[in-house]
């Protein structure tokens, strides 16, 4: 992923960033081989290597290509012990995941706290960049701030009110996602805007930017996915969490690892919903 990316046109010849740079020398790339760069922000460069020495590394653009992930998907993922939850974030971000919460839940055993909580967090940023690459993924996932379940909850009311679906995966739910997935769909496609939607679709494009910057970038999804730790999620987050507008689904009979259902959840929406 280089950010210089972001300017680079058909034909011309940039220079690769000092990171990507070494990667590329790591890899053993040589000149006249083909690679796929990538702005982390939707645009990616096909290009080839014109130099590749240990003063510089440049390319050449080839072709340009803009992509979108279409529905866009978060994962809420509880802190979980022998990096389950980095395992989760890995295995999520090369099936699609748009955006990351880590949630530090009542039944968390692994904690954030002092120094631990910023290199933790780096941990789970290195990871969704090195599973971009390697999905070759144009956009860089987003990794927001640890939350605890207070403030969950409070991110979860807002969300809901602004149309987000916030699916909290629940052995005892009695709905299963796909089912709430395809209701959801099919109401905000009958449901007609409200009046304070449409004077907002139709302000200036400099007030609308502005509200959508209020909205934190990991919360900038159709479908908000939230997985417990080992011990699950207990009673009293569960109230909490559909008081403020979440809803408990099932993945199905069988009981998934923490490192898992995020991603059952997440191809499961993917999927329904690019049919609706």
């Amino acid at each position: 992923m280089d950010p210089a990316a972001t300017h680079w046109e058909p034909g011309g010849v940039y220079e690769l960033c000092g990171s990507e740079a070494h990667h590329v020398r790591v890899m053993r790339f040589e000149p006249g081989e083909s690679i796929q760069v990538v702005d982390g922000a939707g645009r990616a460069a096909v290009v080839t290597l014109e130099r590749v020495d240990t003063e510089a590394v440049s390319v050449k653009v080839e072709q340009i290509l803009h992509t979108s992930s279409g529905v866009r998907v978060g994962l809420i993922q509880a802190l979980s012990k022998n990096d389950r939850d980095l395992q989760a974030v890995e295995t999520c971000v090369e099936i699609g995941a748009d955006a990351f919460i880590p949630w530090q839940a009542d039944r968390s055993i692994v904690r954030w706290r002092g120094d631990r909580a910023a290199k933790a967090h780096q941990k789970w940023v290195d990871t969704a960049v090195r599973a971009t690459k390697q999905s070759r993924r144009a956009e860089q996932p987003v990794v927001g701030s640890m939350v605890t379940t207070k403030q969950l909850v409070n991110a979860v009311s807002e969300a809901s009110k602004r149309g987000v679906l916030v699916a909290v995966c629940h052995e005892d739910a009695s709905d299963h996602l796909a089912t709430v997935l395809a209701a959801h769909a099919a109401r905000v496609q009958t449901e007609p805007a409200t009046p304070s939607e449409a004077e907002a679709n139709s302000e200036a494009p400099e007030k609308t930017q502005e509200k959508a910057a209020d909205v934190a970038p990991e919360w900038d999804v159709d479908v908000m996915l939230a997985v417990g730790p080992e011990g699950g999620i207990s009673p009293d987050e569960v109230g909490s969490l559909t008081q403020a507008g979440a809803v408990l689904v099932s993945l199905g009979p069988h009981i998934l690892r923490a490192s898992t259902a995020g991603a059952v959840g997440t191809v499961l929406t993917r999927h329904v919903l690019a049919e609706k």
